[in-house]
């Protein structure tokens, strides 16, 4: 299956020019299933080319230990990490990015929901 389309939840989308197909795409998941993430590593481009936009996560439990690693962790001096220590009571809910014009399906302004066990 070809995929040619970005959707964003605001109804919006991108054509995409590519020959990417879904078995290239690989799922990951926490492991294991039931950790709680206590620490978030954001990792970003920092230098001029494509500033902001997302490259990569890390999610760790209590331990430091990594749950879920995706995207880009190659030494590189383009990049930054923006680390997020949730309190006991808190969970990530959802996250929010945005696009920066009409040729590439980057995240850019990665921001996480994060609600709060009541």
């Amino acid at each position: 299956m070809e995929i040619n389309e970005f959707m964003f939840s605001d109804g919006s989308n991108i054509k995409l020019d590519t020959t990417w197909d879904l078995d290239a795409f690989k799922t990951t998941y926490i492991h294991p299933g039931n950790s709680v993430v206590k620490t978030v590593l954001i990792r970003y481009y920092a230098g001029t080319s494509y500033r902001g936009a997302l490259s990569g996560i890390k999610l760790l439990d209590k331990d430091k230990k990594i749950i879920l690693k995706a995207g880009w962790w190659e030494p590189n001096g383009e990049h930054a990490i923006h680390t997020i220590e949730l309190e006991e009571d808190e969970r990530i809910v959802g996250y929010r990015s945005g696009k920066r014009g009409e040729t590439y399906a980057r995240h850019y302004d990665f921001q996480l929901i994060i609600g709060r066990l009541e």
